[in-house]
């Protein structure tokens, strides 16, 4: 998980980089949704699952997921024990926080849209907590390894209603 400064606020694929950082196949990066003073903590959502009508649940690169590859995701970050590992704009060297809220968002959460990854980071750097609090660190970014498949058709990306 990264710790990153502000950036255009549409997520435009025009407006952000076209190299993913540090070699990685994709990167998304969202708005600290809430923050926590007394506690330190930041929250906001990781990834959210596609929906043909809002271009916000495409990714900076072009991409896009379902809400099952999203949970699929998180779990395998947890499994593989990833909280420690919280730098400031991607640069790979950690010790600046701690993952200590991971969940799935589900229908009827006031805040987060439902099936979007959401996380809770503890920031235990005094100079990281500073630049959140005077707006000069305002996101949370993912990066990681895909394997991309060819683009579905917008109702493949949809939940399916159960018979």
């Amino acid at each position: 998980m990264h710790l990153c400064q502000p950036q255009d606020k549409t997520d435009n694929p025009a407006t952000q980089p076209t190299q993913p950082p540090r070699g990685c196949s994709w990167n998304r990066t969202v708005n600290i949704t809430k923050y926590d003073s007394p506690k330190r903590l930041v929250l906001g959502e990781v990834y959210v699952p596609y929906h043909p009508d809002d271009p916000s649940t495409v990714d900076s690169h072009g991409h896009a997921t379902t809400a099952d590859e999203i949970e699929q995701a998180a779990h395998a970050f947890l499994q593989a024990s990833r909280q420690n590992r919280v730098d400031v704009q991607h640069s790979g060297q950690c010790g600046y926080g701690c993952v200590v809220e991971s969940y799935l968002a589900r229908a009827g959460d006031p805040t987060f849209q439902p099936g979007a990854w959401v996380v809770g980071i503890r920031v235990t750097d005094d100079a990281t907590w500073q630049a959140i609090e005077q707006g000069r660190i305002t996101g949370i970014s993912l990066a990681g390894n895909a394997q991309l498949v060819p683009a579905l058709p917008a109702t493949s990306l949809q939940p399916q209603e159960s018979a």
